[in-house]
């Protein structure tokens, strides 16, 4: 749950076995766990300690997508290869971003900087270059 992105196997299973052990949460999951598949269903996760199959950590929102098992390392590595491929201040602003507890306000004001920040990147210039010449674009992290 510490992961940005998961992609798991079509066999795969996710609990919070915790309290089968007679222990409490763990590893920040009172607070990711909530914030992945909402205070319903992290309560039924971690009060019962039932594991639960991919297609339904799916669709609660725990996991991003779920592949034949056999395709699980290769989806991994192409996500893995995308993301190093890109824009790579682009990419880290926004996570920031999107990991923020701001609010509107003070999330705007923040897209502002983000924003001003990227402008003076190699890969902005990059990314509207392709963008005008219709083809893929050539991040260099710059």
């Amino acid at each position: 749950m510490a992961c940005d992105l998961i992609v798991a196997s079509d066999r795969a299973k996710f609990s919070e076995i915790f309290v089968k052990r007679g222990l409490a949460l763990d590893g920040g999951a009172s607070w990711s766990l909530p914030q992945s598949v909402g205070i319903r269903r992290a309560k039924q996760m971690a009060f019962f300690g039932e594991p639960i199959d991919a297609e339904t950590a799916l669709a609660w929102g725990l996991i991003n997508e779920v592949v034949p098992a056999d395709e699980l390392e290769a989806t991994a590595t192409e996500w893995g290869l995308r993301l190093a491929s890109g824009p790579t201040a682009a990419l880290s602003l926004t996570k920031r971003l999107l990991d923020s507890e701001a609010g509107f306000e003070e999330a705007i004001e923040d897209e502002a900087r983000a924003q001003h920040i990227c402008f003076t990147t190699k890969d902005m210039a990059e990314g509207i270059a392709s963008f005008l010449e219709r083809r893929e674009p050539k991040f260099t992290g710059q």
